[in-house]
C-alpha cells in the first residue's frame, strides 16, 4: 500500500503479507500511513493483493476542492483493433495525475443503436508516467459504428474510431 501526491511522489508506504484460500475472505491488517504534510491536497491511495490493484482517491480537505484545481493531464491514447477486439493503450505523459479516466460508448442514443460495447475495466487513475491496457469487445456492433469517448476529472475530453 501507499500514498502518493497528484505528481507522483510517495508519502509513505507499508506491506503487509495476506494469507487467504480461493474464494475465501480473509481479515487485513490495520495499516496506518503517517503523511507528512504535502504540496496540493489529492492523496492516490494504491492497494495491491496478487495481480489484482486497487487504488483510492482523497482530498486532504473537506470537499473536492483539491481534484477540481488539478492541472489538465497528458493522456496518449492508442487502439489496436482485430475482428471484434480493440486494445486500448492508454498512457499519462504528464506530470500530474490522470483522475477517473472513464471510457465511454459514444454512439448516439436512440432506436437505431444495437449492440454493445464490453470493457474489461474503467474509471482508472493513471500516475504520471504510468500506462494501462483496457480490452474492449464489440458485439453487434459494425465495424463502421465503433466510437468510444475518453474524459475523466481533469481529461480532455475526445472521441476514438477506427477506420472500421
Amino acid at each position: 500500500k501507499g500514498a502518493m501526491l497528484s505528481h507522483g511522489n510517495l508519502l509513505a508506504s507499508s506491506s503487509t503479507p495476506i494469507r487467504a484460500e480461493p474464494n475465501a475472505v480473509a481479515p487485513a491488517t490495520e495499516v496506518t500511513l503517517d503523511l507528512a504534510e504535502g504540496a496540493d491536497g489529492v492523496l492516490v491511495l494504491t492497494g495491491t493483493f496478487g495481480e489484482a490493484a486497487t487504488r483510492r482517491l482523497l482530498s486532504r480537505t473537506d470537499d473536492l476542492a483539491p481534484f477540481r484545481a488539478l492541472e489538465s493531464a497528458a493522456v496518449t491514447l492508442t487502439v489496436e483493433a482485430s475482428d471484434d477486439r480493440w486494445i486500448l493503450g492508454l498512457r499519462n505523459d504528464g506530470p500530474c495525475v490522470a483522475l477517473e479516466v472513464r471510457l465511454d460508448d459514444a454512439r448516439p442514443v436512440g432506436w437505431e443503436r444495437s449492440g454493445h460495447a464490453y470493457l474489461d475495466a474503467n474509471v482508472v487513475t493513471l500516475l504520471p508516467d504510468e500506462a494501462r491496457r483496457i480490452r474492449v469487445d464489440w458485439l453487434d456492433v459494425p465495424p463502421a459504428d465503433r466510437l468510444l469517448r475518453m474524459s475523466g476529472w481533469n481529461v480532455a475530453e475526445r472521441n476514438l474510431a477506427t477506420d472500421g
